[in-house]
């Protein structure tokens, strides 16, 4: 499932991931959309924009890991953010993603959160280190 506020967006990673093998049950355009029809169609994983209007990704994403909470969650964001990283994953989310990576590696990512693992953009897992060696 995509949850993402941009319809030009959706439609092209809805037309990639399919190309990659995934079916996209459905698109929700904002957070409060993508909790109810989380509910209605249990998708396996959800790929989740961060900044999304009605309700932001990080309290979709709490929100739907309470009511399915079979259900991951990759967040995408054209932030690298520490903070909302901290919040994403307190939140529930299995995988974060910026969304300047290629859409292999957002099919790569949500292969790894299907089989239970987690997914970080390179990006973030190299800042991560950056302020753990700052520690």
């Amino acid at each position: 499932m995509l949850a993402d506020d941009h319809r030009m967006l959706r439609e092209g990673l809805s037309r990639s991931m399919s190309e990659h093998g995934f079916d996209v049950v459905g698109e929700a355009r904002d957070g409060a959309e993508a909790v109810n029809m989380a509910q209605r169609l249990t998708p396996d994983v959800i790929l989740m924009d961060v900044s999304m209007p009605e309700m932001d990704g990080v309290e979709a994403c709490r929100q739907v890991r309470a009511a399915v909470p079979e259900t991951k969650v990759v967040m995408l964001t054209m932030h690298a953010d520490q903070e909302v990283l901290a919040n994403a994953i307190r939140a529930g989310a299995c995988g974060y993603l910026v969304k300047d990576c290629s859409t292999e590696e957002i099919a790569g990512a949500v292969r790894t959160v299907f089989s239970g693992e987690v997914a970080l953009s390179h990006q973030l897992v190299a800042s991560m280190l950056d302020e753990v060696r700052k520690l």
